[in-house]
Order: structure tokens, then sequence, then C-alpha cells
């Protein structure tokens, strides 16, 4: 049985860990919490830092992690995919994007069963956005601040 070990009221972290939070700040722009924590692992729900710290992960779903990091299927799907085809242009299609948009036609309610592959989430919200404001007539949407809809002005 693992002994519990207590919450710290502060974090520690190593040198190699600061000198990395400290080039982050200085070479990338982009939103980050304090602490810094730089992660360089995950195993399920866990994240690991850099120092070997694990952490649960609490916002796996903001990019729809819901199997968790490094789930053996995944990662073997992924493996396998990777060794036919990596990326393609959006102008064009495969077999495996076909068969995902049937099988989403086939849990949309009612006339819903086209499915528009966007590239990005900023993309994806730009779509939603005009999708609704031609729905509604209407001309105003509402967006959290920090709320991580996109990178876009709009999102």
């Amino acid at each position: 049985m693992r002994k519990k070990r207590a919450m710290p009221n502060e974090l520690s972290f190593s040198n190699r860990h600061k000198d990395l939070a400290a080039r982050d700040r200085e070479y990338v722009l982009g939103w980050r919490f304090e602490p810094r924590i730089v992660f360089e692992r995950g195993e399920g729900v866990r994240l690991f830092d850099v120092d070997g710290n694990a952490y649960y992960d609490m916002s796996a779903g903001m990019m729809s992690l819901t199997l968790g990091h490094a789930h053996p299927e995944l990662v073997d799907v992924i493996r396998d995919m990777s060794g036919r085809l990596i990326h393609q242009s959006s102008w064009y299609t495969n077999p495996w994007a076909i068969e995902f948009a049937e099988l989403i036609a086939t849990t949309m309610p009612g006339e819903l069963k086209m499915t528009n592959f966007a590239v990005t989430g900023s993309e994806a919200n730009e779509i939603a956005m005009r999708m609704a404001l031609a729905a509604t007539d209407g001309f105003d949407i509402c967006s959290m601040v920090r709320g991580l809809h996109g990178g876009s002005v709009a999102a």
C-alpha cells in the first residue's frame, strides 16, 4: 500500500524546471497559469512534470482527451495510422473520414447528417458562430474571457 503524501502549500521545482519555465516565459506567447508547471508526459488521468511529480489532469477535456494520456489502444491506432497517412489537405478526403462522418450521422437526430471536419478549434467555432447567426438571424455572440474557445479574434 502506497503511503499518502500531504499536499504541500507551495510547490518546489528543480533548477531545470525553473529554467524551462523561464525560457517558456521569454520565448512563447501564450496563456499560462501560476505556478508554471512544465509537463513532460502523461499516463491515464495523470500528468508528470519534468521533475517526475504526478498531478491529476483535471483539464484533459480541454482538448477532448477522454481516454486519458497514453491509452494503449489509442497509441496503437495513432502508430498504425501515422504509418499510412499523417495529414492531408481538407480539400480531399480519405476512407476513414468518410466512415467517421457516416458513424456520426447515425447518432444525430432528425436531418442532421452532415459533418464539417474543421482543421482547428478556432475554425470549428467560427463555423458554429456563422451557423448560429444564420439560423437565428441574430448579430450577437456571447463568449467567456479566457474560455479557450480558440485563438481567432471572433472565437
